[in-house]
């Protein structure tokens, strides 16, 4: 089971159930083990061919991941996606905390003076 989505070019593609050998596509496939599953294997599978045929691809906010955590764990979430926006908005925390304390600092000498 996977979400097609672009993986054959740029025209969006299904959820849908093809064997291991059509996924690869002649590259290497690896495991990564991760947090267990909130549900048993029966269950997994279930939730995952409920969605069978489903064509709403979004690279931000439906992908293969958002559709795979969904299956595994109830929470439609990439990690991915996640970490390629934690950083513009940690460093945007910053530059606003660095701003409020240069402009504190502005005040206090402005009324010593």
């Amino acid at each position: 089971m996977h979400y097609g989505g672009l993986a054959r070019g740029l025209r969006r593609r299904p959820v849908e159930e093809i064997s291991l050998t059509v996924f690869a596509a002649g590259r290497p496939l690896w495991m990564r083990c991760g947090p267990s599953a909130y549900f048993d294997r029966e269950e997994v599978i279930r939730r995952a061919r409920s969605r069978v045929g489903e064509n709403c691809y979004r690279l931000l906010t439906n992908n293969c991941e958002h559709f795979c955590e969904w299956c595994l764990r109830g929470e439609p979430r990439s990690y991915q996606i996640e970490r390629m926006f934690w950083l513009p908005q940690r460093v945007l925390r910053m530059l606003r905390n660095h701003v409020r304390e240069l402009a504190k600092q502005t005040c206090v000498s402005w009324l010593i003076n």
